[in-house]
């Protein structure tokens, strides 16, 4: 009947319009922003490390903010997984605010 043919072909429009969005998903997969992290880790003159609560994906997403100063990824610190290391010379000082954004 035409009920049942116009039935089935909105069956098969919805699926194709789920396959699509499928691909689309993969092909251009959400990004999760973090704004405003402040990384844990003691702030006291002489610690180094101080750990993110995610990864950021891809690496190149993370800034760092000291002091609301942007600082650079090599010469002031270093990135390993979720974990930052300030360099020599650049150790936050007691009451230093470090603030991160990232995606995930």
């Amino acid at each position: 009947t035409d009920a049942a043919t116009a039935q089935t072909d909105a069956t098969q429009a919805l699926d194709d319009a789920a396959a699509a969005q499928a691909t689309a998903d993969a092909a251009f997969p959400t990004a999760n922003f973090v704004d405003g992290e402040v990384p844990s880790g003691t702030v006291n003159g002489s610690n180094t490390n101080f750990t993110l609560a995610g990864t950021p994906s891809p690496a190149t997403s993370l800034h760092v903010y000291k002091n609301g100063m942007r600082q650079m990824l090599t010469s002031d610190y270093t990135l390993a997984s979720a974990t930052i290391t300030f360099t020599s010379g650049n150790i936050p000082q007691t009451n230093d605010v470090i603030l991160v954004d990232y995606r995930v």
